[in-house]
C-alpha cells in the first residue's frame, strides 16, 4: 500500500512550508474531563503521527526519516503495535525525533490537525485582570504545604460571587507585572494554572472542593475562575504576512527552553495572530560587523489575548531564550 501524498495550504492559497512537526499528532487523547482516554505514551513527551488510510510502517519511515529500512525501529519504539503489518487509520505512532527530518514531514497531506492534550494546562499573559471567584484557604490534611489530585481543599468565595455546588473551577495564581523587554511597557500579568477543582459541599463560611486534576503544585491562596473546557484539537491555518514579534519567556520561566515547552509571545489577536498559526523562531547574530538571522525552530499558537499569545515549541535546533524573535513562515 502506498502513502497518500498531499499538501498543506495557508492563507490565500499559498503553500505553508517548514511545518515540520505540525504534521505529527502530539497525543491522541479524549477532549472531555471525565472521559479522557489515555493511549500509549499519552502523557510522555514526544511527537505523534496519526495513521492514515494506506499507511505502512515502511512508508512512514520513508516519509519521516528518508529511509524505509528504519521501520523496525518505529515498531520497536511503539509497543502498542503487536503486528507491524497491521496498523489502522487513527492509530498513534510515536515518532522519536532523533534523525527525523522536518522537511520530509511536509509530504504528508491533510487537513492538518493536531491534538494537544495539555490544552487545559496552559496559561496566558493578560493586561485586563480577570475577576477571581474565590481562593483556597486551607487543605483538609493539616500540615500539608501543597495538594494534589484527589485531595479535598477548603475554598472561600469572593464576597460578591457565590460558588456553585457541582461547579468546576480552574485553579490559578498570577505573576507580574510582565514587561515588554523592547518597550518596557507593562503588558499584564501571567495567569499560571495549577489544577481543576469541583465544589461538592457548602458550609456556613466556606466550601469544600475536590481537586479533580493538578497540573502543578496547588497552594493555599491559589485563586478560582470558572472552568471552560478547551478543545485539544488544533486546526492548522495560515499566518498573515509580515508578523514579527518577540518571545517574552517560557511558561515555567526556564533560562533556556525548547521542543514542547510553552512560551508567551508579544503579539495577539489585535495583530491577527490566532490559534493554529505557526511561526518561525529566530535570533540575530552579529559578528565582524555582519548581522544575520538564524532560524532555530517553530512555534504553534494555542491561545491568544489582545496583545499576547501562548504557543508550544514544535521543534528546535538549539536552545531558545527570552528575547528570541518569531516571524511569519517564509515560502
Amino acid at each position: 500500500m502506498n502513502t497518500k501524498k498531499c499538501t498543506a495550504w495557508g492563507c490565500d492559497g499559498k503553500l505553508v512550508v517548514g511545518l515540520g512537526i505540525m504534521l505529527a499528532v502530539l497525543c491522541i487523547a479524549g477532549p472531555t474531563l471525565a472521559t479522557e482516554q489515555q493511549t500509549p505514551d499519552a502523557y510522555d513527551s514526544g511527537i505523534y503521527y496519526e495513521v492514515r488510510k494506506g499507511d505502512t510502517l515502511w512508508d512512514i519511515s520513508d516519509n519521516f526519516y528518508k529511509s524505509p529500512w528504519l521501520w523496525p525501529g518505529l515498531w520497536e519504539q511503539n509497543k502498542q503495535i503487536t503486528n507491524p503489518h497491521w496498523i489502522y487509520p487513527g492509530d498513534p505512532i510515536r515518532l522519536y525525533h532523533d534523525g527525523a527530518d522536518a522537511g520530509s514531514m511536509a509530504k504528508v497531506l491533510g487537513p492538518l490537525t493536531l491534538r494537544y492534550p495539555f490544552i487545559d494546562h496552559i496559561g496566558f499573559v493578560r493586561k485586563e485582570p480577570l475577576p477571581s471567584q474565590g481562593h483556597i484557604i486551607q487543605f483538609r490534611r493539616e500540615g500539608n504545604s501543597s495538594a494534589s489530585a484527589g485531595d479535598t481543599v477548603f475554598v472561600k468565595a469572593s464576597s460578591d460571587t457565590p460558588l456553585t455546588k457541582g461547579g468546576l473551577y480552574h485553579v490559578y495564581r498570577t505573576y507580574g507585572p510582565v514587561k515588554d523587554t523592547q518597550t518596557g511597557e507593562d503588558i499584564g500579568s501571567q495567569y499560571y494554572f495549577t489544577g481543576i477543582l469541583e465544589i461538592f459541599h457548602q458550609d456556613k463560611d466556606f466550601y469544600r472542593a475536590k481537586l479533580t486534576k493538578t497540573f502543578r503544585e496547588v497552594g493555599v491562596g491559589d485563586k478560582l475562575i470558572p472552568y471552560t473546557p478547551r478543545n485539544p484539537q488544533v486546526t492548522v491555518i495560515g499566518s498573515p504576512e509580515d508578523i514579527d514579534g518577540q518571545i517574552l519567556f517560557s511558561e515555567e520561566r526556564q533560562a533556556a527552553f525548547g521542543q514542547f515547552d510553552v512560551v508567551y509571545l508579544n503579539r495577539g489577536y489585535e495583530n491577527q495572530v490566532a490559534p493554529g498559526q505557526v511561526y518561525r523562531v529566530y535570533y540575530n547574530r552579529t559578528s565582524e560587523d555582519i548581522t544575520v538571522d538564524l532560524d532555530v525552530g517553530e512555534v504553534l499558537i494555542l491561545h491568544t489575548e489582545k496583545n499576547t499569545a501562548t504557543g508550544v515549541v514544535l521543534n528546535s535546533t538549539e536552545d531558545f531564550y527570552a528575547g528570541y524573535r518569531f516571524r511569519t513562515l517564509r515560502p
